[in-house]
């Protein structure tokens, strides 16, 4: 697994030795080998984010970091507490040869606890959306409330993007080798829970292949279809899944395998529409420039799927996912109150998933007005944190529709 793309949390948990004893427990309530009695337990958190801190978009960093964990037999709340800009270290560490800074959350804490399984969460960003049972229920309200949690409609660029893990199950073990101590120890990652978008755009008008004169034109808007307007905080995934998710490291797609991951779940009632990004001040291309978007746009986890015939296959057709792309542009000439050109829309090629933390990197060519087929789109779909590692090694390129 590539720890470099995702956080990661080390949460080492000392049980010492026992202070009290159970009180007033029925009999068999407990298995008998669990320990119930009531310990110290210090708390250990290392959250690690892989690039340099000045690299990370402001709304990308962790503001305020939460960890819940709730005893699995009985239900009791271990801990459930907000930490607002922890700690912060920095180290040296080596990724594909090169020194890389490495920034490490470090969060130390005792809590009171028994010997048993512990349900675990990390969560990050994320307490505006925090219910009140949610921060001080008991364990099971707690877990209910966070698993019920959902982000709706637009994605504010002026918030933070909420991060999350999945729940985790961890078994404290005893440590002979420090004098009968309990150690709770297990690496917890989260991910963004959103998809990234990031554009730029060429300005090939009376270049090679083209018909149009050069001439100046405006990006006036571009739009996604189809994306959910809904998707939960905590992931609803499959365990491979996840697992996979975690060993990618963001990355989406197994280059070697060609795997995508398709295993994850919406809120009931989720609607998959056309999203579109109107541009205030439009952005203007001189003949043969290209520019870069330099807004980023943070849009819901979605799984827009379509009917498709399968071949050599029994059954007629199987479900698989498509996004598209659609731009409207404005030539130098054209008035205010002019309707934009629409190009598009075309598939975004090598995009079969938009899981949480996938990075979608889009760049288009504009060659001719109107399109007639000979735009072109140049896509890659790329990992959330080291962009330069493209799936596949290269851009994909795909002709316009229209």
């Amino acid at each position: 697994m590539r720890e470099e793309n995702l956080f990661h949390i080390i949460v080492i948990s000392l049980l010492l030795p026992l202070l009290t004893c159970c009180q007033d427990v029925p009999e068999n309530a407990f298995p008998e080998e669990r320990d119930c009695s009531v310990h110290p337990v210090g708390v250990h958190l290392d959250i690690t984010m892989s690039v340099p801190k000045e690299g990370i978009p402001q709304y990308e960093q962790v503001h305020e970091l939460r960890i819940v964990v709730v005893d699995k037999e009985s239900g009791v709340v271990d801990m459930n507490e907000v930490i607002v800009s922890p700690e912060l270290d920095a180290l040296k560490e080596e990724v594909k040869g090169e020194t890389n800074n490495k920034y490490v959350y470090k969060i130390r804490k005792q809590v009171s606890a028994t010997v048993g399984t512990k349900y675990v969460y990390a969560l990050a960003n994320a307490e505006r959306l925090m219910t009140d049972k949610a921060k001080s229920g008991s364990g099971p309200e707690v877990m209910a409330a966070l698993d019920a949690i959902e982000l709706k409609g637009k994605i504010s660029k002026g918030e933070n993007v909420p991060v999350a893990s999945v729940r985790y199950e961890v078994q404290p073990k005893e440590d002979t080798g420090t004098g009968g101590i309990f150690v709770m120890k297990t690496d917890i990652a989260m991910a963004y829970a959103a998809v990234k978008f990031t554009l730029s755009y060429n300005n090939k008008l009376g270049g090679d292949g083209s018909t149009t004169t050069a001439q100046k034109i405006s990006i006036v808007h571009w739009s996604v279809d189809k994306v959910s307007d809904n998707s939960y905080l905590i992931p609803r995934m499959a365990p491979d899944a996840w697992k996979k998710l975690e060993e990618l490291a963001g990355s989406v797609f197994n280059e070697g395998e060609g795997e995508w991951i398709y295993e994850y779940k919406l809120p009931e009632g989720s609607k998959h529409d056309l999203h579109t990004e109107e541009y205030k001040d439009v952005i203007a291309l001189e003949p043969g420039a290209t520019c870069q978007d330099k807004d980023i746009y943070y849009l819901h986890e979605s799984r827009n799927l379509i009917a498709e015939e399968k071949s050599g296959e029994n059954d007629d057709e199987e479900e698989r996912q498509e996004y598209r792309l659609t731009l409207g542009v404005k030539e130098v000439s054209a008035k205010e109150t002019d309707a934009p050109i629409i190009l598009g829309p075309v598939t975004l090629p090598n995009l079969q998933s938009l899981v949480r933390g996938t990075h979608v990197a889009i760049e288009a060519n504009i060659k001719n007005l109107p399109a007639a087929g000979d735009n072109t789109l140049s896509v890659r779909v790329v990992t959330w944190i080291r962009p330069e590692d493209s799936i596949g090694g290269s851009w994909d390129v795909v002709e316009g529709d229209k």
